[in-house]
């Protein structure tokens, strides 16, 4: 469970009282004339500009030069795990913070906190995801303000905004069958009907052979190469259609035996 932290950073603390203090000088003690005590205002006035810039670390500024996944990618792999190089040597901060990963439905897939669950090496941050992200799916990761900062007291201003850094995995699935046509064990199917193979996702043809085998006959009826057959076609929506050559057909066609697509060689498809 995610704790509140309540650590006091001490090194912003006393830049904190020095500004005080010289707000104090310069504005609440009485203000003798004079040209050196003008000068003083001024050196004073000075000083709280530069405590007030580097208290919040406007003097340099750290940030991350690149990550891995890049913003946006796509195709990235689903045991893929995350990596942020920042522009010099990091450290976790003493306020502790975390590194959340989300779905683009904003739903938590995963936190880290960088008290313990990630590994920096100089400007290196590696972070192991415990699991596999899904496939097909976008992903987003937001840092925490405090997570990170130099090896002074420069902060990470953390990414709160999901458009920042998000990626979309690859699709890992291989297409399955959804539909055949005419469909298995159809009976009576009319000697002029194409064959139709719907799969639940876009194909394109890959490599290797339809064959329609004479199941009494236990013959090749029509073989197809995918590669190079002009009958076979892909429609874009998953569909595979290759029309079956009906002089053939008649000629070896068994009428109580029928055809079915061969169990001996398979169509090799690859998926989009």
């Amino acid at each position: 469970m995610r704790l509140p932290k309540f650590q006091i950073d001490s090194a912003r603390l006393w830049y904190n009282l020095l500004i005080v203090a010289l707000f104090v000088l310069l504005y609440i003690f009485p203000k003798p004339d004079g040209a050196i005590f003008s000068a003083a205002r001024i050196i004073i006035a000075l000083g709280i500009v530069f405590a007030l810039f580097y208290n919040n670390g406007i003097t340099k500024k750290i940030s991350p030069s690149t990550t891995l996944p890049d913003d946006n990618a796509t195709d990235v792999l689903t045991d893929a795990n995350l990596q942020i190089t920042f522009n010099e040597d990091v450290k976790a901060n003493a306020l502790g913070g975390y590194v959340q990963i989300y779905t683009a439905a904003d739903v938590l897939f995963d936190e880290f906190s960088v008290d313990s669950e990630v590994s920096i090496t100089g400007s290196v941050v590696d972070i192991t995801v415990s699991g596999e992200f899904v496939g097909e799916t976008g992903y987003y990761v937001l840092i925490d303000d405090t997570a990170f900062q130099d090896l002074t007291v420069n902060y990470f201003g953390g990414i709160t905004n999901k458009a920042t850094w998000n990626f979309v995995t690859a699709d890992v699935d291989d297409p399955i069958i959804s539909t055949l046509d005419p469909s298995d064990d159809s009976p009576a199917v009319p000697i002029n009907s194409d064959l139709i193979i719907t799969f639940n996702d876009d194909v394109a043809l890959g490599s290797g052979f339809i064959t329609i085998t004479n199941a009494t006959l236990s013959s090749v009826h029509q073989l197809f190469n995918v590669e190079t057959d002009p009958l076979i076609t892909v429609d874009g929506i998953g569909n595979i259609n290759f029309p079956k050559d009906d002089t053939a057909y008649k000629t070896k066609y068994n009428p109580e035996g029928g055809y079915v697509p061969s169990e001996k060689k398979q169509i090799n498809l690859t998926d989009l």
